[in-house]
């Protein structure tokens, strides 16, 4: 529906013209002058709106995609499925290429990234402890008993670069491997499969949530509150939401022989940081 005003506009655009070319016609110099006077701001104005239009209608194609992302984004933060979020947001980034020209495909890129954010379940709200914990607490076992460990007599404390420590049978066989953002590193023992990821985005091993017996109990490890995951299929894995640097670090084993779960469960109850 147009407004008197824009009605008024566009008439005045349709008339002026035409009185201008009638001036001509008739030699009338006074009605030539005076449609060129109210012509020339009025196509002025015309552009000045146009433009107005074209700017409203990018924040409206912006606004409405960022914010949709944003949520999507923040609810995935907040129910703790960090990694994936990142992971995300970066496939997000190396898709993005705007030009002069174009948006660079921007609305449809964020509605296929809100899918992939959405597609990650969110786990069931927790209890006030571990809302806490998800937020940045470190417990010294106030709130949870520590859990016991004896270093297996023969096995070999290895330094993570001075971030934290654990104890691995003497065949352990490190396997290198390549961080983008965060300190990496793998290690063999028979056919046990450790990585550790120790960062700012370290996986809360929430993927795991999916697979078949997953199981996830809260533990204290050298006096750090940490999430003990897990499954029937042959994972087990050690997510600390914030170590004393206040760094994430999580550990996560495979094995496919039964007996292997022992050792891999010594190997993360060994976990020691510096202070």
């Amino acid at each position: 529906m147009v407004s008197p005003i824009g009605m008024a506009v566009i008439l005045l655009v349709l008339l002026l013209p035409v009185l201008y070319i009638a001036g001509e016609v008739k030699q009338m110099r006074y009605l030539r002058v005076g449609a060129f006077v109210f012509l020339l701001p009025i196509c002025v104005f015309v552009a000045w709106g146009v433009g107005m239009l074209q700017q409203l209608d990018y924040n409206a194609h912006y606004g409405g995609a960022s914010q949709s992302l944003i949520q999507a984004t923040i609810e995935q933060l907040e129910g703790g499925n960090v990694g994936h979020a990142i992971g995300c947001l970066k496939e997000l980034d190396s898709k993005y290429e705007p030009t002069y020209e174009n948006t660079g495909n921007y609305d449809a890129l964020t509605k296929e990234t809100v899918q992939r954010l959405k597609s990650m379940p969110i786990p069931p709200a927790k209890s006030p402890l571990d809302s806490a914990t998800a937020a940045g607490a470190v417990s010294t076992a106030a709130e949870a008993s520590e859990t016991d460990y004896e270093k297996p007599s023969g096995w070999m404390t290895v330094d993570v670069r001075g971030h934290f420590s654990m104890d691995l049978p003497p065949s352990a066989e490190e396997v290198p491997v390549q961080g983008i953002d965060s300190l990496v590193g793998k290690y063999r023992i028979g056919d046990i499969e450790l990585t550790y990821d120790y960062g700012a985005y370290s996986s809360t091993l929430e993927e795991l949530s999916s697979h078949e017996g997953h199981t996830r109990t809260e533990v204290v490890v050298d006096g750090c509150i940490a999430d003990l995951v897990t499954t029937s299929a042959g994972d087990l894995g050690l997510a600390f939401p914030k170590v004393p640097s206040g760094a994430r670090l999580t550990l996560h084993a495979h094995y496919t022989e039964p007996e292997s779960e022992d050792i891999v469960r010594k190997v993360l109850l060994s976990v020691s940081f510096p202070r």
